[in-house]
């Protein structure tokens, strides 16, 4: 059974997970070049796993126009799993930004409230 996790609980879990396969790039936190070079990396990788999840959505779409099909449960699957290899790119960048998610989200989303109330 897999346990639910908080934000905050998620994020130590990949630093643990990235510390025991990628220990290299936690060696020296305060190494600020690759800090930089980290982020850097990864945020390529995210772009990469983003635009998987991009052409899986063209041939959706494309498909949907084309040939009037729902889209498959194999691609249903697949956009779930490159969605989530692009939030674990986003927990780790948030974890090299030595960032707390909910206390950014919150933050953020009560800005957002403040912005979008003029379409109410």
């Amino acid at each position: 059974m897999v346990k639910e996790m908080t934000l905050k609980e998620l994020q130590q879990f990949q630093v643990n997970f990235d510390k025991k396969y990628f220990g290299k790039y936690w060696a020296d936190k305060g190494d600020i070049d690759q800090k930089i070079s980290f982020l850097k990396d990864m945020t390529i990788a995210l772009t990469g796993e983003l635009g998987e999840f991009a052409n899986i959505i063209k041939k959706v779409s494309r498909d949907r126009k084309n040939l009037g099909s729902k889209p498959s449960k194999e691609r249903t699957e697949k956009l779930k799993e490159e969605l989530i290899d692009c939030f674990i790119y986003l927990i780790i960048l948030s974890n090299i930004l030595e960032m707390d998610i909910e206390k950014e989200y919150l933050q953020k989303t009560k800005l957002n409230e403040k912005r979008f109330q003029k379409y109410l």
